[in-house]
């Protein structure tokens, strides 16, 4: 994992901050988000979630299809988040726990 940290001033005296800037090949573990159209090792992982989870019957293809979004649309309505078919961090928090 390529690690890009950069040290930032804040407006108060002798506090610095690190940050990390993150992009989808940054973060492994969590992508920023994923929906229809995203593709690769984190699709898959996902779409074997959703199958133990019992709201996904698809083929475990790696490919964020319409088939994956109702899926995540199912398991988001059943944690009363939002229904979108977007995997942020909440819905993804609530599918992994904490294995992330």
């Amino acid at each position: 994992m390529n690690e890009n940290f950069c040290n930032e001033k804040s407006d108060l005296p002798g506090i610095s901050f690190m940050r990390r800037d993150l992009s989808w090949n940054d973060s492994p573990e969590f992508p920023l988000t994923m929906a229809v159209g995203s593709e690769g090792s984190q699709v898959e992982k996902l779409q074997r979630r959703l199958q133990v989870r019992g709201v996904y019957r698809g083929s475990v293809n790696g490919h964020f299809d319409n088939t994956t979004k109702n899926a995540v649309e199912s398991f988001q309505r059943s944690r009363g988040l939002l229904a979108d078919g977007v995997v942020g961090l909440k819905t993804w928090s609530g599918i992994f726990g904490s294995e992330f």
